[in-house]
């Protein structure tokens, strides 16, 4: 069973989703730990166990753990079920921890390639990169910041980060053919030894 497929093959949309079998196993271990950490913390005991270590370092630290866990993976399955979106709403972004989840078109500036040696980038300029920056958590904010410092874009999309062998072409043929006047192209990096050169192709 593939771990993720394209939603929709047409033209202006390409959604990955999540694997679902996958989400399901960790909500399901998620449950597990919190039934065990709940039969740990009140459950009677068998004369001569030690209660203190049942009770404290199984029960009440499995029963949080395996409800977050549980939480997590059922948040993932339901709320946040694509790994990759670029549709007619914007692009979701949800590849990794530090992805920075949704940018509807209204934000987006610009949207290039950027070629990096053996990788390739989907990027995308943003028109407020300040107002963007303050609704994200502390792990997406240090990114951005990053990819600013080095002189990027402040979002950078890894295509080979996600399953299906979609390629960063695939991805702007999409936001060409939604948002023709937002596609600068490609550009490329090549490093030397006076430092980083940046050319357009």
């Amino acid at each position: 069973m593939p771990s993720s497929k394209k939603r929709n093959c047409g033209p202006t949309e390409l959604v990955i989703m999540r694997d679902r079998v996958k989400c399901a196993l960790t909500a399901f271990m998620g449950a597990c730990v919190a039934v065990a950490g709940a039969l740990a913390l009140f459950a009677p005991l068998a004369p001569g166990q030690d209660e203190l270590s049942i009770r404290l370092w199984m029960g009440a630290a499995g029963l949080p753990l395996g409800l977050g866990v549980l939480a997590w993976s059922v948040d993932r399955l339901v709320r946040r079920p694509e790994l990759l979106a670029i549709d007619e709403r914007g692009i979701r972004d949800r590849s990794n921890w530090m992805s920075p989840g949704e940018v509807a078109w209204d934000e987006v500036s610009a949207a290039y390639i950027l070629e990096m040696g053996a990788n390739s980038y989907l990027c995308l300029e943003l028109a407020d990169v300040e107002g963007f920056s303050a609704r994200l958590n502390g792990r997406q904010r240090k990114l951005l910041e990053a990819n600013l410092t080095t002189g990027f874009a402040p979002v950078r999309i890894q295509l080979a980060s996600v399953p299906g062998g979609y390629t960063c072409e695939d991805a702007l043929a999409v936001v060409r053919r939604l948002h023709p006047g937002l596609v600068r192209g490609k550009k490329k990096v090549k490093t030397r030894a006076q430092g980083r050169s940046v050319a357009a192709a």
